[in-house]
């Protein structure tokens, strides 16, 4: 089984620093070659631009590189975005460039292609049958042979700013942990503003239903999810199983969690084999619950972006949400996992390193996630009543931190022993 074949402790994208920094010094990937990507001559990202036919054709003129200006550079986890504008009879066109930091010779894979190819396509796809803002992609290259010499995405820049800027009150001059998380009334309001609006956009995905688990294809076959299992040990990609609607959800994580059942798991050492199988007796436990065994047939899959955070979350100043961004690795999962589910900046408390309240960890001290955590779940049921939209998903959101915790432990690079081990500090795993 995937999740007990990483029994081995490694690190994990929730158990890095979130400090809302785009150059945060976090550890890079080993599939990452940053110094390359910035080592991309500003003249290639204009020579590609000028190349750009639709972006050409968007205003019936012609561009030229003298006409393009390289507006700032920005790294997240896994790109390097390039701001760059466009000149055109007096005016600035702004446009985005993201280009993935394993776009070479040596780290790109077909993988990362296919992976690629099912991100523009989603997004294109949540553009025509949503209103929700997610970036337009205007063209893209997967392949590593282009001007630029590296896979790239073009996009339009969508309006607003981060929702760190609105979520957190202005720096002071006291150290963070005096004012933890007990943000001033402007700061709450803008926090609840943003909640209601965030809660509508993500309803509105429930119209985005699929047969399989796995990554969308134009809405009618679903490819094979591939998974870096692994942020830091991730020389090769892996394949989440399919699951089709003629095997039910319930089947298909039998199938995960015996899958091998019968073999050595205990490659190291260190690992005790009669843990291990006590780790398989919880796991059984915890998915004979009712939230796992759905009684849909056939049971549907929904759209489950796997990196709901504050930065990837533009908001106008007043917490309005203006975008949703970094779909990157976003599929089709389990409805309790589904777009109503709560976003990653309000389950905090379930990541391994996060379950503060730390003062290493300020500002995302916990104590006041569940009070937000509730407020959006009620968002998203009244986004639901006023879309006219009656869906069991809307009813998971309350609980689905605890959900999204058990999935990730399992099949996005987790660890099982992060949830068998909840128990040990108080919290209410078994409230599934």
């Amino acid at each position: 089984m995937k999740g007990l074949d990483l029994l081995r402790r490694e690190t994990t994208d929730n158990e890095r620093s979130d400090t809302g920094n785009s150059t945060s010094t976090t550890t890079r990937d080993e599939r990452q070659d940053f110094n390359a990507m910035r080592a991309i001559p500003e003249q290639n990202y204009k020579a590609c631009l000028v190349a750009i036919k639709s972006l050409q054709n968007r205003h019936g003129d012609s561009i030229t590189a003298e006409d393009c200006r390289v507006l700032g550079k920005s790294e997240g986890a896994y790109h390097i975005v390039v701001s760059i504008g466009v000149t055109r009879k007096g005016k600035l066109e702004r446009y985005m460039f993201r280009v993935p930091a394993t776009g070479t010779a040596a780290l790109w894979q077909q993988e990362d292609q296919y992976m690629t190819e099912r991100e523009v396509e989603l997004l294109r796809q949540i553009r025509r049958n949503t209103n929700v803002p997610v970036p337009n992609v205007i063209d893209y290259v997967a392949e590593l042979l282009n001007i630029l010499g590296a896979p790239w995405m073009l996009m339009d820049i969508l309006p607003g700013n981060s929702a760190y800027r609105i979520w957190f009150d202005q720096p002071s001059e006291e150290p963070k942990y005096y004012r933890a998380d007990v943000p001033s009334p402007a700061t709450h309001q803008k926090r609840v503003t943003f909640l209601k609006s965030l809660a509508g956009h993500m309803v509105k995905l429930l119209a985005l239903e699929f047969d399989h688990i796995g990554i969308p294809e134009d809405l009618r076959f679903i490819g094979t999810l591939e998974r870096m299992l692994s942020k830091l040990k991730c020389a090769a990609l892996s394949s989440l199983r399919k699951i089709t609607s003629s095997m039910g959800l319930r089947d298909w994580i039998d199938q995960e969690i015996l899958q091998d059942e019968d073999q050595d798991d205990c490659d190291d050492p260190n690992e005790d084999p009669v843990m291990l199988m006590g780790v398989r007796q919880i796991l059984q436990i915890i998915f004979n619950c009712t939230v796992f065994n759905p009684d849909r047939d056939p049971e549907k899959f929904l759209i489950h972006h796997i990196d709901l955070d504050l930065q990837n979350i533009p908001t106008d100043k007043d917490g309005v949400v203006t975008g949703i961004i970094d779909w990157d690795g976003a599929y089709a999962g389990p409805r309790y996992i589904g777009p109503t589910a709560t976003p990653r900046f309000l389950r905090r408390d379930w990541f391994p390193n996060e379950c503060g309240p730390s003062l290493e960890h300020a500002p995302f001290m916990s104590f006041m996630t569940e009070h937000y955590r509730n407020i959006y779940a009620a968002a998203v049921h009244a986004a639901g009543k006023e879309q006219s939209i009656d869906d069991i998903a809307t009813r998971y959101t309350a609980k689905s931190a605890l959900y999204q915790a058990i999935f990730a432990a399992m099949y996005e690079g987790g660890h099982p022993l992060d949830i068998t081990s909840k128990g040990k500090v108080g919290l209410p795993l078994w409230n599934i």
